[in-house]
């Protein structure tokens, strides 16, 4: 998992070409509500060019444009101002149509980041392996309890989830 990632790296986040049309877009005003925006702040985002589009003449979004406004507002309605945005959005491609669940800004460094992915199996074999190259018997010890544990909790959580619904 490298957290060590460039701007080639972060465009991963970007909705390209490559999205598929919806049979119900939403409409501009219902993802402001869903995220918090104020209407007047997103027609203020259309008019100073934020927007790729301007969402009092839109009856509803194709998915660009909602992921652009869901990623631009989630930062106005945060309390990001024009000039915070500036600073904020610099390296990023516009329009900014990011998939605001999938980076996050590394204040330390100040760049936007992609969150990593979640490990798979092959990530733990690779970190079993380096554990015992390293000889680090303890953490195989955690490791391997942790992993009889959790069939055992999921086995749990499920059973109570169906009592639940009952």
């Amino acid at each position: 998992m490298n957290l060590s990632l460039g701007q080639d790296d972060i465009n991963q986040a970007y909705l390209g070409l490559g999205y598929q049309a919806r049979l119900f877009n939403p409409t501009p005003r219902e993802v402001c509500r869903e995220i918090g925006l104020n209407w007047i702040a997103a027609l203020r985002l259309g008019d100073s060019g934020w927007l790729s589009f301007d969402p009092e003449t839109k009856t509803s979004l194709e998915e660009p444009e909602e992921t652009e406004l869901r990623f631009l507002g989630a930062l106005v309605a945060f309390g990001f101002d024009e000039n915070q945005l500036k600073i904020i959005l610099e390296g990023l491609t516009k329009p900014y149509c990011y998939r605001i669940e999938r980076i996050y800004f590394d204040w330390l460094k100040k760049r936007w980041r992609l969150l990593p992915s979640p490990p798979n199996a092959d990530d733990i074999r690779d970190l079993i392996e380096q554990l015992q190259q390293n000889e680090e018997i303890e953490e195989l010890y955690s490791l391997q309890s942790d992993i009889e544990n959790a069939p055992r909790e999921l086995g749990a959580i499920e059973a109570e989830e169906g009592e639940e619904s009952i």
